[in-house]
């Protein structure tokens, strides 16, 4: 009879997570103005039948990612002002967002979305006391889960990243989050790490 398997026993939750923008080598700072974060991946798949009733094979597929940051607006005012300094405009803006969750004792757990473009741009607001929000969907390249993709790829093997892989295609020849410009770790206790 197998054991119960406890994996690392920490309760994250929304206040134990932070969150920075990152790109074109420069920092955008510790988001403290997000209300909301999502990110996900989709894997498509072709199965072939053939004659038989069950699938004989499948591809290995593609992964597609999206996501969303929704914040206050006082932030979304600090991220514009800062593209317009780096002279980026918002349209063409590319990030690599680490969303890092830590706890007291200094563990620190990591996802990264790396390459992600604003979709679009949603402000909301409506009569009564709630503050200014705007919500971002992402157009996202990649996502390391804990420092790997869905394909087994790490943070050294390289991604589609912030200033400078428009055009780049995922592959052998993906560009490196070390040649980006990208600082690991910044404003984190720990955070990510590269070769």
């Amino acid at each position: 009879m197998p054991g119960q398997v406890l994996v690392d026993k920490i309760p994250f939750d929304f206040k134990s997570m932070e969150i920075e923008i990152t790109g074109y080598g420069v920092s955008f700072g510790i988001c403290n103005g997000v209300e909301t974060v999502e990110y996900n991946c989709s894997i498509d798949r072709t199965k072939v039948w053939g004659a038989s009733r069950d699938p004989l094979l499948r591809s290995e597929g593609q992964a597609d990612y999206d996501g969303s940051i929704t914040m206050y607006k006082y932030w979304w005012n600090y991220l514009v002002a800062k593209s317009r300094e780096i002279g980026v405009p918002l349209g063409m803006l590319e990030l690599v967002i680490p969303v890092t969750f830590y706890t007291k004792d200094g563990f620190t757990d990591t996802d990264t979305i790396a390459g992600a473009r604003f979709a679009n741009i949603n402000f909301s607001l409506s009569e009564g006391t709630d503050l200014a929000m705007i919500e971002v969907p992402l157009d996202i390249m990649t996502v390391y889960y804990s420092g790997v993709t869905v394909w087994g790829d790490t943070l050294g093997d390289g991604a589609p990243v912030a200033g400078g892989s428009r055009g780049q295609v995922m592959g052998a020849s993906r560009p490196s989050l070390v040649n980006s410009g990208f600082v690991a770790g910044t404003g984190f206790g720990g955070g990510v790490s590269f070769p």
